[in-house]
């Protein structure tokens, strides 16, 4: 029998792999993640995204304007559950702020 989290938890380890202290810990993040989601927006059908961290050693801010940057990527991410809300608004709430920011996609 499948649990509710199974393909989850496969997605998790093609992400992070077989760590199984790392995968309790990304498990523990993303069912956060989705139930913050649920509380907010009621919504079932979830996408979850991750994108992966990056930073810039040298040249920030100038490969935007054709020169030269030297980026790395790192071991964090920033992880998303996202639903259609059938308006042309994107509402995003983060941990790290009150508020949610709204982006009007009509303008």
């Amino acid at each position: 029998m499948k649990t509710e989290y199974e393909n989850l938890e496969n997605s998790l380890i093609a992400l992070y792999g077989n760590d199984k202290k790392i995968l309790k810990e990304q498990l523990k993040r993303y069912k956060k993640t989705i139930q913050k989601h649920h509380d907010k927006f009621n919504g079932n059908d979830i996408y979850l995204f991750s994108t992966s961290g990056r930073i810039e050693i040298s040249g920030n801010h100038t490969d935007h304007n054709n020169g030269k940057v030297i980026a790395a990527g790192i071991d964090l991410d920033t992880i998303a559950a996202v639903s259609k809300n059938n308006r042309n608004e994107v509402k995003i709430f983060s941990d790290n702020f009150e508020k949610p920011f709204v982006v009007n996609l009509n303008k």
